[in-house]
């Protein structure tokens, strides 16, 4: 292993500030598992000068673990509560439920780039249909633009008629009754 690491962004062998290309303006070192990424120290815990989020001596496997398995972990957890409430329709109603549910949602919203990252998240495409399916989904689509072609005709003559304000009543009120 080399004694002196380069940094990940600008290959210098420098530590501390003044990194041109690192989004925090701080060179970062992963090559010695041993030594602070941000000041090479090879102490443990706090009193790390250079760490642009916080104060503690970050040791490079270390940390990319940490954030291997959290991300794993979201991942996972978010999964299952999806398939949870998806089978069994649960309803959260208590305090703690709620909050785990909050709790995941956020985790889900961090790592969503992470899912597509390994595409564990795929969106359904006509590709993947039958030919049953993708003539349902085609005869759906004409039918749709076939409606609302005959809507913005009906809607176009009768502003010629009634003032805009009437038209949009009209709307409203189809829309409400409609439910």
């Amino acid at each position: 292993m080399k004694n002196r690491t380069e940094c990940i962004y600008c290959g210098s062998t420098s530590y501390g500030r003044t990194c041109l290309f690192s989004p925090n303006k701080v060179h970062v070192h992963t090559g010695d598992p041993t030594s602070c990424m941000y000041c090479s120290s090879k102490s443990v815990g706090s009193g790390c000068l250079f760490n642009p989020y916080g104060k503690n001596h970050v040791k490079s496997p270390e940390y990319l673990n940490r954030f291997t398995e959290q991300a794993e972990d979201a991942v996972l957890l978010n999964y299952i509560i999806e398939k949870i409430q998806k089978n069994n329709d649960l309803k959260y109603n208590s305090t703690l439920d709620r909050f785990y549910k909050r709790i995941s949602s956020i985790i889900a919203n961090i790592s969503e780039p992470l899912l597509e990252a390994l595409h564990i998240s795929e969106k359904p495409t006509y590709k993947n249909l039958t030919i049953e399916q993708l003539g349902k989904a085609i005869e759906c689509k004409k039918t749709i633009v076939n409606k609302l072609s005959e809507l913005k005709t009906i809607l176009s003559e009768t502003n010629l008629i009634l003032p805009t304000e009437i038209v949009e009543e009209i709307i409203i009120d189809a829309i409400i009754s409609s439910k």
